[in-house]
C-alpha cells in the first residue's frame, strides 16, 4: 500500500487547521485526519492534539477481530477528546477550540473506523 497526505487551505480561509497522520506498510495501515472547528479558537491546536492523541493510542493495534479494537479506537477518541477539553480549561486563549476527527484502521483485508463531528471516511471502489 502507498499513501499519499496533503491539505490545502483553499480559497475562503487563511489559515489552515487541518491536522493528519498516515502510515501505510505492506499488511496495514493508520490514517487520522482532524479538522479543527473553523472560526473557532485555537481550532489548529486542538486538531493536532486529537491526531497526536489517537496516533499515541493507535499506533500498535494491528489485529483487528473482536471488540477490543473497536473499543480501542473510541477509547482513544475519548482520550483525545479529555485532553483537549482540559487544556480549554487550563488556557483562557484556548476556550472553544474543537475538533472533528476521523481514523482509518486497515489490517490484512479488515478495517475499522471511528469518527466524530461531521468529517467523513469514504470507500471508493471502480
Amino acid at each position: 500500500m502507498h499513501v499519499a497526505a496533503r491539505s490545502d487551505v483553499g480559497m475562503v480561509r487563511s489559515g489552515i487547521e487541518d491536522s493528519f497522520f498516515a502510515h501505510a506498510s505492506k499488511v496495514g495501515g493508520l490514517f487520522i485526519v482532524a479538522d479543527g472547528m473553523g472560526g473557532h479558537a485555537a481550532g489548529e491546536v486542538a486538531s493536532e492534539m486529537a491526531v497526536q492523541v489517537v496516533w499515541r493510542e493507535l499506533g500498535d493495534l494491528h489485529q483487528l477481530t473482536g471488540a477490543a479494537p473497536r473499543e480501542k479506537v473510541a477509547e482513544s477518541i475519548k482520550t483525545a477528546n479529555r485532553a483537549i477539553y482540559d487544556r480549554t480549561i487550563n488556557e483562557s486563549d484556548k476556550q472553544g477550540m474543537g475538533t472533528t476527527v476521523s481514523v482509518l484502521l486497515v489490517s490484512g483485508t479488515r478495517w475499522l473506523i471511528g469518527q466524530v463531528g461531521d468529517s467523513r471516511v469514504y470507500l471508493l471502489r471502480d
